[in-house]
């Protein structure tokens, strides 16, 4: 039991409010748990969002999302507790935080989310005049935000501009992705199915839904939410929803669903044209520059984004982003075709200080045209396999986790364990011609296998996925670096760092050469590497490359900032300082990570909960166990909150508040802790996993404390088994689990002799 930091080991991997305030419910409560309303500032279908102040631990404003009293309804529930799970489900900077839920005294749920106030992005960009750049890049942030959702599973299916709030921060705009009343899962369930769209009844708004999507089959996929990015692309460039022209918001709903099914929208560069004719330009900034950018590639990307046909969209929020920063770079789009001309005139924009004014400038182009052509069509390729391999693994992942619904299962219950065996047995069989689609899925496996224990399992997964990328891409590809520091991982949890370390020094050395030795990749494999010498005992090694990556991710951030990798990287150095017991220097680090963890995550997100536990394991060690009490109770607020009260994280905690009441000579209290951090380690985790033995080991003190020796035989005996086949001969854990077991006369078991 120590400190910890998940990313202790990294992969390098309609313009008003969203809702309109109206007149406060007159049954709304003042005061909500710790949290007193102030004053409604949202009103919608579902629910009413109030400005709150919270009273306590900390004191901040917050916006508290609650059921509306009168029109509260089975269905409705649901939809508000799929929203209140989908948020749960994510961690990114451009989506709302949920910071705490529960059900008020008459049994209404609520939940409370980070309060930012600010305007409508369409809003925003049209008032502060905001150029062609910055529109695309605030565009982007909100692709990556539903990207993060997709990754997490969840549909978003409202994307308009009323859903994308933009505050400002240090004087620069930031989007909030919000209201996730009709998210949908991608897979499974966020709640018990609720139809989200009837013919004649459209939940949603009309002008940003793809075709599919008002249909009510169920088709509806992440395609969906590009066709809604696509219409609010459309919106920020010209002002206009993609129909707005043709009269939707005064349509019935069967002319609003034909349009949107059948008839195809403008060319952007045609609309802007009709807009400059009409006089009708006023909101739009540089109609010039754009009209320029439309036609050389943004209706491109706009129209392929608002295909009707979910096939020719972008697979993926990230796939239209990556078509956005190539316009944005100046290289071809994936969009558009190729051409011979095409790629001629981005050549020649992207090298014009190399042309002008050179006598041999048409030499240049010339000799360079067939490599531009060439480097233009590879790129689309690229990006186009991309797009395949990604909606091949996301439709392997969605059929293999589709086994586990009872229907298909006679109403028995599939574990993780038995869908994951399912479907690697599936990969060979039915991915043998497709070998980087199989490799990307071996190594998604890998990771999950070994984020449950399954260690024999995972690594040979790891292996297969890494052999067949070196064999498909060359052994200096980044998806190469991935497949490398997965196989690592797994070989570091199983304490075997000296096949690990030469791993890691392969995926610096790829980074190093592809991006850069100051570069973001360098920074986090540098962070393993030094995990690795840390655990050889090598805390001088480990100091230094964890000091070369803080600095590499400072330069990357205004002084005295910082992200949330630099706070990895702080406690990771602290920890290191604190294992050659230099308290005073690894002191104000751990500060430091928890402040750049609660300035950019909020005080009750997860990883400030890691920071937490760090500063009271770091309190434990100095004997200030007040103070480690107190950083424990808080992480633990936390973690129960928001990871769940069974979550292996929430474990840790448990543990370690154990050994706080050990040291406080409360053995009683303690062996409820370690009970409690053990059931959960068993119902999640594999009989071998090393975090099991902690447990055991704690639960044996508290009772020996209690003068119950023989109860605490079988517990140490168990985490000595455990231990033996987890660490090395040396490993402290271990060390320390033989001296207690020692104590009690506690002796590993003799190997039976085979019959």
């Amino acid at each position: 039991m120590s400190a910890e930091d998940p990313t202790l080991w990294e992969r390098t991997p309609a313009n008003a409010p969203a809702s309109s305030p109206g007149a406060p419910d007159s049954v709304v409560p003042a005061v909500i748990g710790p949290y007193r309303i102030l004053r409604q500032i949202g009103l919608g279908g579902m629910g009413s969002v109030y400005l709150a102040e919270q009273l306590a631990p900390v004191r901040r404003q917050v916006a508290v999302k609650l059921v509306r009293h009168g029109v509260a309804s089975a269905d409705l529930f649901r939809r508000f507790e799929a929203e209140r799970q989908a948020l749960a489900l994510m961690n990114h900077p451009n989506v709302a935080q949920i910071y705490d839920a529960g059900t008020t005294r008459d049994g209404f749920p609520y939940f409370v989310m980070e309060y930012a106030p600010g305007e409508a992005i369409t809003d925003y960009v049209e008032g502060s005049r905001i150029d062609l750049r910055g529109r695309l890049e605030l565009f982007l942030a909100v692709c990556d935000a539903i990207q993060h959702a997709h990754f997490k599973g969840i549909l978003h299916r409202d994307i308009k501009p009323s859903n994308v709030q933009v505050t400002e921060v240090d004087g620069r705009p930031v989007p909030k992705v919000i209201d996730f009343g009709l998210a949908k899962a991608l897979a499974g369930a966020l709640t018990d199915d609720v139809k989200q769209t009837r013919y004649g009844t459209v939940l949603g708004t009309p002008d940003y839904m793809s075709p599919e999507q008002l249909l009510s089959d169920g088709q509806a996929d992440t395609r969906s939410d590009v066709y809604s990015l696509g219409a609010l692309l459309h919106e920020l460039l010209l002002g206009e929803a993609p129909f707005d022209a043709c009269g939707l918001s005064n349509s019935p709903i069967d002319e609003v669903v034909r349009t949107i099914r059948e008839v195809d929208p403008q060319r952007p560069s045609r609309r802007l044209s009709q807009l400059v004719a009409k006089g009708e330009i006023e909101r739009l900034s540089e109609p010039a520059v754009l009209a320029r950018a439309l036609e050389s590639d943004l209706d491109w990307v706009v129209l392929k984004a608002l295909d009707k046909d979910p096939d020719r969209r972008y697979e993926s929020p990230a796939a239209l982003a990556e078509d956005v920063r190539r316009f944005l770079d100046g290289t071809p789009v994936v969009a558009r075709r190729p051409t011979f001309l095409y790629v001629l005139r981005k050549y020649a924009r992207r090298h014009a200080p190399l042309l002008i004014g050179s006598a041999v400038a048409l030499a240049l182009i010339a000799a360079s045209l067939g490599w531009g052509l060439y480097r233009a069509r590879q790129e689309a390729e690229r990006a186009n396999l991309e797009e395949e391999t990604a909606r091949q693994v996301a439709d392997f992942l969605v059929e293999t986790f589709a086994i586990a619904d009872p229907t298909r299962e006679n109403g028995s219950t599939v574990t993780a364990r038995e869908i994951l065996d399912r479907g690697a047995a599936r990969l060979d069989s039915e991915l043998a011609g497709q070998p980087r689609v199989r490799a990307k899925l071996l190594d998604t496996m890998a990771v999950v296998y070994l984020q449950l224990g399954l260690y024999e399992r995972a690594e040979p997964m790891a292996r297969q996925a890494l052999a067949a990328r070196e064999r498909e891409l060359g052994a200096a590809a980044p998806e190469v670096a991935t497949s490398l520091e997965t196989l690592a991982w797994i070989l570091f949890l199983q304490n075997r760092n000296a096949e690990a370390l030469p791993l890691v020094e392969r995926t610096v050395a790829i980074h190093e050469r592809r991006s850069g030795r100051d570069s973001p990749q360098v920074a986090s494999s540098l962070n393993n590497l030094a995990a690795i010498h840390r655990e050889l005992r090598d805390y001088d090694r480990a100091e230094a490359l964890y000091r070369r990556a803080a600095a590499i991710q400072e330069a990357h951030h205004a002084p005295g900032g910082g992200s949330t990798d630099l706070a990895s990287t702080l406690a990771n150095l602290a920890t290191v300082l604190h294992d050659q017991e230099r308290f005073d220097e690894a002191a104000p680090l751990h500060e430091r990570s928890l402040a750049i963890r609660e300035r950019e995550r909020g005080p009750d997100h997860p990883e400030t909960a890691i920071s937490l536990n760090n500063l009271g394991w770091f309190s434990y060690l100095r004997g200030d166990l007040a103070a480690a009490e107190r950083h424990y109770a808080r992480a633990l607020a936390i973690r129960e909150r928001v990871l769940g009260a069974d979550h292996p994280e929430t474990a840790l905690v448990l543990d370690n508040l154990g050994l706080v009441r050990l040291a406080e000579g409360k053995p009683a209290e303690a062996e409820a802790l370690f009970r409690r951090a053990l059931a959960i380690r068993e119902a999640r985790l594999d009989p071998r996993h090393r975090n099991l033995a902690d447990s055991l080991h704690g639960l044996g003190l508290a009772l020996r404390d209690q003068g119950r020796r023989e109860e605490a035989a079988e517990p140490l005996r168990r985490a000595l088994e455990i231990g033996t086949a987890a660490w090395p001969a040396d490993h402290p854990r271990l060390a320390a689990i033989r001296r207690d077991a020692a104590d009690l006369g506690v002796a590993p078991e003799a190997p039976r002799a085979e019959p």
